[in-house]
């Protein structure tokens, strides 16, 4: 019998949870597929985050409550509690355009540096997954691996407002926002007031705010200043989700868990969900 480690911490666990501090076996419950049932649900939501913790990794840390099951049985629980957040991330994900939120996150981001205006800051980061099958060379990036270039938009609380993952790792990010759907935020007739903010591999456009290329005089040099210390918000983000949910760094190896798209999207909604 093949059986897969997974580790989380122990922090989410409750302590009533199977009646004893250290875990407790199943595999008698998994004989055969109907008998997955028998997986309380709180058990199947450790396996996911588990899988977003460790890539499937087994670890050894005395801080971690190992969970002892069919590598079948896992895979199941992974699948099940992904489609179920999938079909939820909305509830988690969303760039609100009411006024009153317009002018929340404008009030909070100049309060940060006083940039004015701003509506949420822009970048991607790179998520390592395995060498697809044909056309693979579409997915190599600059940094010579395998990956999808994954937009993200986040607010001054850090929350991720927007999640955009279609694109190979070889799209460059200027594309990528450009076909997503933020530049109709700012476009009639729900027409943002404001805009967002971009480093200098981003145009410049009415909704797009990015750094003076070349600054003239101590103006322009204290507008660069602000935007820096604003734009960091987003920096700040992706290494949080990253320290999260290290299935989407790849220093810890390519995403191996199916559907993978579904799989990013969870993760953003369950980081907004512990923010």
């Amino acid at each position: 019998m093949e059986l897969v480690i997974i580790s989380t911490p122990v922090k989410v666990v409750q302590k009533d949870l199977w009646g004893k501090k250290q875990g407790h076996s199943i595999d008698a419950l998994l004989e055969d597929g109907r008998k997955y049932k028998a997986i309380v649900a709180g058990q199947q939501l450790l396996q996911e985050l588990g899988a977003a913790n460790s890539i499937g990794t087994i670890t050894r840390s005395k801080r971690a409550i190992k969970l002892c099951v069919q590598k079948k049985a896992a895979h199941h629980c992974i699948k099940v509690v992904t489609n179920a957040l999938f079909s939820r991330a909305n509830n988690f994900i969303s760039f609100k355009t009411d006024k009153t939120s317009n002018a929340e996150r404008a009030r909070r981001f100049s309060a940060i540096a006083g940039f004015p205006k701003v509506q949420g800051v822009v970048n991607c980061t790179h998520v390592a997954i395995r060498s697809p099958a044909g056309h693979s060379g579409t997915f190599i990036n600059r940094k010579v691996f395998h990956s999808l270039n994954v937009q993200l938009v986040c607010d001054h609380r850090k929350r991720i407002m927007q999640v955009c993952e279609r694109y190979p790792g070889s799209c460059h990010d200027a594309y990528i926002l450009r076909n997503s759907h933020i530049p109709a935020l700012f476009s009639p007739p729900d027409k943002l007031e404001g805009w967002i903010l971009g480093n200098r591999g981003y145009p410049l456009k009415t909704w797009l705010m990015t750094p003076v290329r070349i600054p003239r005089g101590h103006a322009e040099e204290r507008v660069n200043e602000s935007h820096a210390a604003t734009r960091v918000t987003i920096e700040q983000t992706i290494g949080l989700l990253k320290m999260r949910f290290s299935c989407l760094d790849q220093s810890g190896g390519s995403l191996q868990y199916a559907p993978a798209r579904a799989f990013r999207i969870v993760c953003c909604a369950l980081y907004n969900l512990v923010m």
